[in-house]
């Protein structure tokens, strides 16, 4: 899987390495046309992640491509980040953990966990996207319980989905009462301390301030 990252990394490297090339080119070349600039440019490959389905076992061809294999070859981690392609690997990801994350292999459970996480950091960074991340954990919940002792792998594999689980929903809580200081210091504080920063940055790592405040302006707050 390293090697696999590796070698994506340096087709990337690569590829941005030939565009700043051209582009220089078109700057010191006095006698490059524009029609000749881009065909250079066309030229440039960039690489499409891809992977050939072995579905059957032939003399020529013994070895069957896996569900992780296709994960990881297709380069899911980074189309979390592609907002073209957000929407499809959330899908995918809600499908298998719906229908398929208790027949896995140990190995494909633990990339699809991982996979979740990725997600998460997506969206907590990009503050879009909440509701979908939400529906992800409500359905690995009620798969871990549903095939709570029908899965492969070790009841230790299971339970390390469950702590998983537990983790991503405290940062997902943490991070919405986060986003309600914030809107308490925005609608509440500017009348009399708007420029507090100070206060702001309390209030953001104390949360229990934040239930005193609801405890005694409760529709300010609302």
């Amino acid at each position: 899987m390293l090697l696999l990252s590796k070698g994506l990394n340096n087709n990337i490297l690569l590829r941005i390495r030939n565009i700043r090339r051209i582009y220089r080119q078109s700057l010191t070349n006095e006698k490059l046309s524009v029609d000749e600039f881009k065909s250079l440019l066309e030229n440039v490959v960039f690489y499409q992640p891809h992977i050939y389905l072995n579905m059957n076992v032939t003399r020529e061809v013994t070895i069957t491509s896996t569900i992780t294999d296709a994960l990881i070859r297709l380069d899911m981690k980074s189309a979390v980040h592609d907002i073209r392609r957000f929407n499809y690997v959330c899908k995918l990801v809600k499908y298998l953990l719906m229908h398929r994350l208790h027949t896995l292999s140990g190995r494909s459970q633990i990339y699809l966990i991982e996979l979740l996480k990725v997600i998460m950091n997506h969206v907590l960074g990009s503050f879009n996207q909440m509701s979908i991340f939400r529906e992800l954990l409500e359905t690995l919940k009620a798969s871990l319980e549903q095939h709570n002792y029908e899965h492969i792998g070790s009841s230790q594999l299971w339970n390390n989905h469950w702590e998983a689980l537990k983790l991503m929903s405290s940062t997902l809580e943490n991070f919405d009462i986060q986003k309600l200081i914030l809107q308490y210091c925005v609608h509440v504080l500017p009348s009399t301390r708007r420029r507090d920063l100070q206060t702001v940055q309390i209030l953001q790592k104390r949360p229990r301030i934040l239930l005193k405040l609801r405890h005694d302006h409760p529709t300010d707050i609302q």
